[in-house]
């Protein structure tokens, strides 16, 4: 069976209900926002695609000689439709900031600074933040911001979550990749990117007891 076969039986095998009801289960108390977030997003993409046809009106309104006061009401409409978009998007939106490190010596005033303009910050795998996790730690737990990990040992210095990978896991599907390319098994021009077959969730409950921050009970705790 090809790589792609088995992906696409894997996929099959798939219930999405009991997908849909873990994920329900993770949001728990945040149900509310994860109803309401697709719900407004429509409604700012509902006004983002009506004001270009009120805008054409009101071209077509101006070129054929219309007063001010007969342009007052689409322009009004306009400007009540762009409000109402900048509303929908601020109440939906959650907006994403990227702070980079130049090297370990600056770790904790950028870790500050997203500390201040953020409410959670999620670090990757990154060898820098690896090293200074202490660093990114004393900061962290002073502002009260949790902080999700790419991976494990990120999480257990600093972080509160992760969904941690096996790297041996990982190693082995690395090489059985290779020996497909190696025997001729598989074009590495065509061949599919796969991934870690599974991934566990850990938490960090000294981060979590000191942030207040409840994880699912399906989560295990890192230990020390």
């Amino acid at each position: 069976m090809s790589v792609q076969k088995e992906l696409n039986a894997k996929a099959e095998k798939v219930n999405y209900g009991a997908v849909m009801r873990n994920l329900m289960k993770s949001v728990r108390d945040y149900k509310p926002y994860t109803v309401a977030t697709p719900l407004l997003v429509l409604g700012e993409v509902a006004c983002e695609m009506t004001i270009p046809f009120v805008t054409a009106n009101l071209i077509d309104t101006i070129k054929v000689g219309a007063t001010v006061e007969e342009l007052l009401p689409t322009s009004g409409l306009l400007v009540l439709l762009a409000i109402t978009s900048l509303f929908f998007g601020a109440a939906a939106g959650i907006t994403c900031t990227e702070y980079t490190f130049t090297d370990s010596n600056d770790v904790s005033s950028v870790t500050q600074k997203a500390c201040d303009d953020s409410d959670v910050l999620y670090i990757p795998t990154d060898n820098t933040a690896a090293s200074n996790t202490e660093a990114i730690a004393n900061v962290v737990l002073a502002a009260g911001t949790p902080v999700i990990a790419g991976e494990a040992g990120i999480c257990k210095g600093c972080g509160v979550a992760t969904l941690s990978i096996s790297y041996y896991d990982l190693g082995y599907a690395t090489g059985k990749m290779a020996v497909k390319i190696l025997t001729g098994e598989a074009d590495i021009s065509t061949m599919p990117v796969e991934y870690a077959p599974q991934v566990t969730k850990k938490y960090n409950a000294a981060n979590c007891e000191a942030l207040n921050v409840t994880v699912p009970d399906d989560y295990i705790a890192i230990e020390d």
